[in-house]
């Protein structure tokens, strides 16, 4: 995501149907209460996402890769 706050890969649904244990996102995500309930872990930049918003080119689909969050990068287990 880059940052992109305005704009949301995923939500609950998406991450439910994939077998998603827990969300780290350099963005936005969408329904955040619903992965309260849930006892997901997440951690996103912003939780404001547009609903249904997904826009061409800030989807990824990637599993068990390390991922860049700033300086930071965080592998699969850390």
């Amino acid at each position: 995501m880059g940052g992109e706050i305005e704009f949301s890969p995923r939500g609950d649904v998406t991450s439910t149907r994939t077998g998603c244990s827990s969300i780290m996102v350099n963005g936005a995500t969408r329904d955040v209460p619903v992965f309260i309930n849930m006892g997901m872990p997440l951690f996103s930049k912003d939780g404001k996402g547009h609903v249904g918003a997904v826009r061409s080119g800030l989807t990824s689909w990637n599993y068990q890769t390390p991922v860049r969050l700033g300086d930071v990068t965080i592998a699969p287990g850390d």
